[in-house]
């Protein structure tokens, strides 16, 4: 008897020592909890990053250029990384569709209307003024085709350095659209 004894006080502690080994095995498992911080704030970051327009995300992108061959209006779909507005640019100039020297200074794009407004440097508006009027016709409509498509949107209206852009051929002063 006194043996049966002895052996449920070995298994009681034995029980109570699991219990105690269990419960700081629980308390191990709580300190993963801090890593969904850490995700959090990563997450924080990607959002900011978008916000800001300097998302890294790849994206397909429609580029319209000149086949040389043709002379014709050709798209190429693209993958692309980073912002999207100097992504479209370094295409545009990949295709030889822009000058080395073109740049867009700034996109505005008001999502109520489906519109786009670009405004681009001054040696944009030379190098359009430097073709005939098929030429710059082309090159406008390869920029407003691939800023169309990428952005979703149905006009584009291109100002140079803030006023009307002078083409030398005609002053775009509306939007621009192009059947899709």
């Amino acid at each position: 008897l006194g043996g049966e004894k002895v052996k449920r006080k070995i298994v009681v502690v034995l029980f109570a020592v699991m219990l105690a080994f269990s419960g700081c095995s629980k308390g191990e498992t709580s300190q993963p909890e801090k890593e969904p911080e850490k995700n959090e704030s990563v997450k924080d970051d990607a959002e900011e990053e978008l916000e800001n327009g300097t998302d890294k995300i790849e994206q397909k992108l429609g580029v319209y250029y000149i086949d040389e061959t043709t002379g014709e209006i050709t798209r190429d779909e693209v993958t692309v990384a980073g912002e999207l507005q100097e992504a479209i640019v370094a295409k545009l100039k990949e295709a030889s569709v822009l000058s080395e020297t073109c740049e867009v200074q700034s996109v505005s794009v008001n999502d109520s209307e489906d519109k786009i407004d670009l405004d681009v440097n001054t040696a944009f508006g030379d190098y359009l003024r430097g073709m005939g009027t098929t030429g710059s016709e082309q090159v406008l409509e390869c920029v407003v085709r691939t800023y169309s498509e990428a952005y979703d949107c149905d006009g584009v209206k291109i100002t140079e350095n803030g006023n009307p852009l002078d083409t030398g051929h005609a002053v775009l002063e509306g939007y621009i659209s192009y059947d899709r």
